[in-house]
């Protein structure tokens, strides 16, 4: 069903065999996977051909493993297939050799440019193994102290000041700052800076291009200009700087971030000394980046968890037996819940005057809003069928109850019946549409041109058909989490195949088991995202 439209999210390649950004322009999917037919294609053996996908909801952005074979990682956390997890800005997505980074909306961090001071030879490199650390009880209660406030920043941004902050102190130094690279060209985001006065006073902090590019190779940097000048627009000698030093901020196997700093003339402090102080605090912002990340992933799990939990309770709580019988009428129904909970809706109402009314209806988006306005919407329309013994009327009336309100575009589309004795049916389909009549001759599917969903146009009106059933005929309905079910190579369930699966079945129980039997099938194991319901209401005859 349409969708309200939220922001667009991008996936930037921060490493993988080729680069890229991903956009979901207006689109409310992405699918990932080696299919080529895919919106983001990773032509890899270790990626599985319909691998994950990151989705659009009411809720916002989450990110779905389809069982993929080596799994998809959010934030260095394995996202489970039957458990979707919420996306933000800034997240870390891998897929196979790839990562990347998400973007939501049109927020962008701000970006400082490198200095080209890669173009001759007089700049030195020298890269750093796995440096002790000095033993003067100064460093080492600098970073006892760093250690203590990493552990309890209640934030990235607490963290990375907090980081740059020991890594200074331990260095004897009062220009760095904590850069993320953007993935693509050599622009770093700028998360925490100080240069030398306050930490948000405005002055000069150069950052090497050639010691960024290989502190992102993976190890620590050192850059000595001691003994030439570089050559550059704004050049690293013209800002008195002795030595800098870059380290890697990891995240399990992934670069998440580099602790720059560097020396003035007027600073104190060796730089090898510096270089081993400023590898240990990398380490240990990489670790406490974890955790927090962990922390924020199962607050994130945590909270979807309960809110569809929720939702789940407000479906079961009103909805009628899976099977009954109602006099001259018998019926089966079924409802498989997604790892979405969307809000699909059944129900089965006695009229005093006799006959029975049936409706299926499912409200647009997920989550336990939309299974809130699934439960009114429900409970609004018993009362006026009640009330009205008119399907026609008790449509327009529930319209006009919720058209009345505030929805947050959501609406409901659904499909209402009233069965006589003599098997006369009186039926509206406000904009449903899933449906087959069984009859001797075979289905026979709905006619074009159904009214539009409930909870859009409060002045609408709905027309009532009518269709006369012999004994053993039997109406079959479903919601559009039946047809939109994809097996792993990402392909669409459909009528053709729904209508395949009714055809021996003999009862209203066998439609429903052979529906969702056939589905299974299909899926192949891959968690549903959407909730799935189909009902058969089967008429008896008159002497039941």
């Amino acid at each position: 069903m349409p969708r309200s439209r939220r922001p667009d999210i991008s996936l930037h390649t921060l490493a993988g065999p080729h680069g890229g950004s991903y956009a979901s322009g207006g689109r409310d999917q992405l699918t990932i996977g080696r299919a080529v037919e895919s919106d983001v294609c990773l032509l890899h053996e270790t990626v599985s051909r319909r691998h994950a996908s990151v989705v659009s909801r009411p809720e916002g952005w989450f990110v779905v493993d389809h069982g993929s074979a080596i799994g998809t990682w959010l934030n260095g956390q394995r996202v489970s297939p039957a458990a979707p997890l919420p996306l933000v800005s800034g997240d870390l997505v891998r897929v196979g050799p790839w990562s990347f980074r998400v973007s939501i909306g049109n927020g962008t961090p701000s970006t400082a440019a490198t200095v080209a001071d890669d173009r001759g030879q007089s700049t030195r490199i020298e890269r750093v193994g796995q440096r002790p650390l000095s033993a003067g009880a100064r460093q080492l209660r600098m970073l006892m102290q760093g250690l203590s406030r990493m552990s309890s920043a209640p934030d990235e941004h607490m963290l990375a000041r907090a980081a740059l902050d020991a890594a200074l102190a331990g260095a004897n130094c009062t220009h760095g700052a904590v850069l993320r690279p953007q993935g693509e060209g050599d622009d770093v985001a700028v998360l925490a800076s100080s240069n030398g006065r306050a930490p948000s006073g405005e002055g000069e902090i150069a950052f090497s291009r050639s010691l960024i590019r290989a502190a992102a190779a993976g190890q620590t940097a050192i850059l000595n200009a001691a003994e030439a000048a570089l050559h550059a627009t704004r050049s690293v000698s013209e800002l008195a700087i002795r030595w800098a030093v870059c380290a890697p901020v990891f995240v399990g196997s992934e670069l998440v971030s580099l602790l720059y700093i560097d020396a003035r003339e007027s600073g104190t402090g060796d730089h090898t000394a510096a270089a081993g102080f400023c590898e240990a605090v990398a380490n240990a912002y990489g670790l406490a980046l974890a955790n927090l990340k962990r922390v924020e992933l199962e607050r994130r799990q945590s909270a979807l968890s309960a809110e569809l939990a929720a939702a789940r309770e407000a479906q079961q709580f009103i909805m009628p037996p899976a099977h009954a019988a109602q006099g001259f009428l018998g019926y089966a129904m079924q409802m498989r819940p997604g790892v979405f909970v969307a809000g699909d809706m059944f129900d089965v109402v006695p009229i005093d005057d006799g006959r029975v009314a049936v409706c299926l209806g499912d409200v647009s988006g997920h989550g336990a809003a939309s299974a809130m306005l699934m439960a009114a919407a429900q409970s609004q329309l018993n009362a006026q069928v009640r009330a009205t013994r008119d399907p026609g009327a008790a449509v327009c009336a529930l319209n006009r109850y919720l058209g009345e309100r505030s929805l947050g575009g959501r609406f409901v589309s659904l499909w209402l019946g009233v069965f006589s004795r003599e098997g006369d049916v009186e039926f509206v389909d406000a904009g449903h549409g899933y449906w087959f009549l069984r009859t001797g001759a075979g289905l026979r599917g709905p006619a074009a041109g159904t009214s539009i969903p409930v909870g859009i146009d409060p002045e609408a009106c709905y027309e009532v058909s009518r269709v006369r059933l012999s004994p053993g005929d039997r109406v079959v309905l479903y919601s559009d989490g039946v047809i939109d079910e994809r097996n792993p190579a990402g392909e669409p369930f459909g009528q053709e195949r729904l209508e395949r699966a009714l055809a021996a079945a003999r009862n209203c129980d066998a439609d429903v088991i052979e529906i969702f039997k056939a589905v299974a099938r299909f899926a192949e194991g891959a968690p549903p995202t959407d909730d799935a319901t189909a009902a058969s209401i089967e008429y008896l005859g008159p002497g039941q």
